[in-house]
């Protein structure tokens, strides 16, 4: 079994043997009377009296304790917190693994632009403070993350929809998202396999969701088909609640949709 050293956060100041108030401020157990012309300070530690020398780190331990420490010695030791962005696994440091995650996202979204919408705005109206939504409606179900602003233009490079606000947000989870993207790589949406669903939802009332060409994402809970090229939707309750539906128009009476115009269909979309 292997063992890693947990990381360590201390305080610490620097004596550069003229700002004597900020290590007295920093270290008040600091013995100011033997401050010598030398640039030489006398600590009080738990051994006894030590000198901190020109150059010397002055450090804080979690006991309230303070000692010097060579300056040589200081950054073999410790380097400057810049928060939880920079603790590394060894291999890569969380703001590597953030921005390998946005590119994976961009390169998903490049790949799917029919799937995919970015948005300043959530739903509920509300905004995260330098940050966007991306979103895929993938066949699994939603996937998003907030990417930083300053990826927006890359984001609408990628051709994804842009959207004053944003989709309502289904409900998914950081594991939710896991879980789709495993499904959705494993999937293969052929012809038949929407036929397949489709033939399932002109027999049998129950919870569908298709996505067409144009990006509108359609809940229904029963199909009828008109001929061979058009298909009609019944939009009515499900499960004694209404639908969500992402299209842009009235439907109280159903939709006509063309079939060859749908890129993707799945049954129980939040799980039977």
């Amino acid at each position: 079994m292997k063992f890693r050293k947990k990381p360590a956060v201390v305080e610490a100041v620097q004596w550069t043997g003229d700002n004597l108030p900020e290590v007295t401020a920093f270290c008040p157990p600091l013995l100011t009377e033997t401050y010598r012309a030398n640039g030489n300070l006398t600590i009080p530690t738990p051994e006894g009296k030590v000198l901190a020398h020109t150059g010397d780190y002055i450090i804080k331990s979690h006991d309230g304790e303070f000692v010097p420490c060579p300056p040589d010695v200081f950054k073999q030791l410790w380097e400057p917190d810049t928060g939880m962005g920079e603790v590394s696994d060894g291999y890569h440091t969380f703001n590597e693994l953030y921005e390998h995650r946005h590119a994976l996202m961009l390169a998903l979204m490049a790949s799917h632009p029919e799937l995919s919408w970015i948005s300043v705005m959530h739903h509920d109206g509300t905004i995260m403070e330098g940050w966007f939504i991306a979103c895929i409606n993938t066949p699994a179900g939603d996937i998003s993350y907030h990417l930083p602003m300053r990826l927006w233009t890359e984001a609408c490079k990628t051709g994804a929809s842009v959207m004053q606000i944003g989709m309502p947000w289904d409900g998914h989870t950081s594991p939710t998202v896991i879980q789709r993207l495993v499904i959705w790589s494993g999937m293969n949406v052929t012809d038949e396999a929407i036929e397949s669903v489709l033939d399932k939802a002109c027999a049998d009332d129950f919870d569908y969701a298709l996505k067409l060409r144009t990006g509108e994402v359609i809940r229904f809970c029963s199909a009828k088909k008109i001929d061979a090229e058009w298909l009609h939707l019944e939009l009515n309750t499900v499960h004694g609640q209404p639908p969500t539906n992402r299209i842009a128009f009235p439907a109280d009476r159903g939709v006509d949709v063309r079939i060859s115009d749908i890129v993707w269909v799945m049954d129980a979309p939040e799980g039977s």
